[in-house]
Order: structure tokens, then sequence, then C-alpha cells
């Protein structure tokens, strides 16, 4: 809990640095995100889940304080028109601030005014059944937004107009697949892990080139047939033993490693799946170039 209320602090400290954001509709004067900035983040900004590669959650920003955070008062608020929990952190790029919202929804906000300047939101197909149709953000690169969405694509827009750059499939939600995580995005390539588990699935981690969508690698967290790991699996339960990747993995540039955290294996009850079933409740440590 103090770690929110840290995130929350700090933002509204650097509100008052924020400049005013140009023409309702398109941001007139958006920051370019570089990895540079993604590993040395500025105090006023949070462009990450956890605002850091290696997921500190915490803001350096120190206006206010444990003496004058009684005295905060509301500046602005701004409906997002869903009903649903919100679970997505506002990212917030030099007075931009992005938030994402359950059912496909992107809001583009001025971070001192609250003024919206554009909104995407993704039609959501009649068939799909929303388990949990949580967004918990957008990740950042150059000058888009990557959006994981529950119908189980990932959406490149513009991040000055919010037009869609592209458009990835990354499984089939018809078969119980679908997204709600933070894309993180290392030296230009987009990560996302699959979630799904309760529907006993395969879980998995993979990459996307940020220009295009081109899908770069893709890696099982549940081993396949003769790899290592598939031993701990009894018979054929490895193809839709769980171990969803729906949280966001951090990284480390000077090793050049991204680490995820594993779910459970499915179904639920362990007795079901005799053995260690590997990888499931794991950390994984991923090469973010090769996967």
């Amino acid at each position: 809990m103090r770690t929110r209320q840290w995130m929350w602090a700090g933002l509204a400290a650097a509100s008052a640095l924020w400049p005013a954001i140009a023409a309702a509709g398109e941001i007139g004067n958006y920051s370019p995100v570089t990895a540079d900035r993604l590993t040395n983040p500025e105090p006023g900004n949070w462009m990450l889940y956890r605002r850091t590669y290696d997921g500190q959650g915490y803001s350096p920003l120190d206006k206010i304080n444990t003496t004058n955070v009684k005295n905060l008062v509301p500046v602005w608020t701004f409906s997002t028109g869903v009903s649903e929990g919100h679970e997505a952190p506002p990212l917030v790029n030099n007075g931009v601030m992005f938030v994402a919202t359950p059912q496909n929804q992107v809001i583009a906000l001025d971070a001192k005014t609250g003024d919206q300047i554009w909104r995407y939101k993704r039609e959501i197909p009649e068939d799909l059944s929303q388990l949990h149709p949580t967004s918990r953000g957008v990740g950042l690169w150059q000058d888009k937004l990557y959006l994981a969405t529950t119908d189980d694509h990932v959406v490149a827009l513009d991040a000055k107009t919010g037009k869609v750059a592209w458009d990835q499939k990354v499984q089939d939600y018809k078969k119980g697949q679908y997204l709600t995580l933070m894309p993180l995005v290392v030296n230009g390539k987009v990560l996302v892990g699959g979630s799904g588990g309760e529907y006993g699935v395969r879980g998995y981690v993979v990459a996307y080139d940020a220009n295009d969508g081109k899908e770069l690698w893709r890696t099982f967290t549940i081993p396949g047939a003769g790899e290592p790991g598939n031993e701990t699996w009894q018979g054929d339960d490895w193809k839709n033993g769980g171990g969803s990747a729906w949280m966001t993995g951090n990284y480390d540039p000077a090793l050049n490693l991204v680490y995820w955290g594993i779910g459970n294996a499915a179904p639920w009850p362990g007795d079901l799946h005799p053995g260690a079933n590997l990888y499931t409740t794991s950390v994984l440590a991923l090469d973010p170039g090769a996967g």
C-alpha cells in the first residue's frame, strides 16, 4: 500500500512542472521513449509498470512527504466510463498520462489538467468470454504504445494520435488464450506473456518487433516432448498444463536478462498432475534477443 501511496504522491508532485499539452486530439510535443530513458527514467516520469526495469515501484520525487501529504486535495478527476476494476498504473511521459482500462481502452490525458487528448477503444468480439477483462497498462517505445488485449492481440498505437500502427494476433481467444499484462519493451522488442492457465492452456512468453509487429521468438513455459523438464509431466499433461506468464517481467540491462514469474500448473488441484511440472510456479531468466 505504501508503494502505491508514494507513486501517486510522486505523480502529483511532478504535475506542477509539466508543460501544457498542445492541440486536443493530438499530442504536439511527445517525447520519444528510448532505451536510455527506460533504464534511467527522469524523476517526474513513470514509463514502466513499476517505473524502473528492476521493478522498484518507488518515485524519487520528494516535494510531497510525510509532513505535508495530509494537505493534498483533488485537482481533477476523470471518469473512464468503465465500471470494472482498473489495475493499470497511470503511465506518465513528460506531461502526458496514459491510462489503460478494462475492455481494451487506452486514454491519453493532459496530466496537469485531466483533459482528454485522445481515446482508443478496441471492438470486443461478441463471443469473447472475458473471465478477467483487466488491462495492466501499455508498453512505451519511441513514438508508439503497445496494448495487450483480452482477445489475444498486441496492438501498436501512435502515441501522438492513438491511431493503430499495427495489430498482431498472438493466440486464439476461442481456445481460452487472452492477455492482461503491460507489455515489456526491451531494445525494440515487445514482450508479452499469455494468461488463461485456468482454461488449461500452455503458457508462453513471446516477442514482437516494435516497428512492424513481426514475431521474433516464442518460448513456452512448459517444455515440449524431448525438451529438458518434459519428463516432469505425466503423459500429455504438458500440452495444457497452465504455467501462465500473465504478469510483466523485469529486465536487467547489465546482464541483458529478463526475469519472468510463471504461474501454477493446471488444473489447480495438484494431485491431478503429479510430478514437479516444470517450469510452472517458477522464475525464468530469458535472453530478450532470442528467448
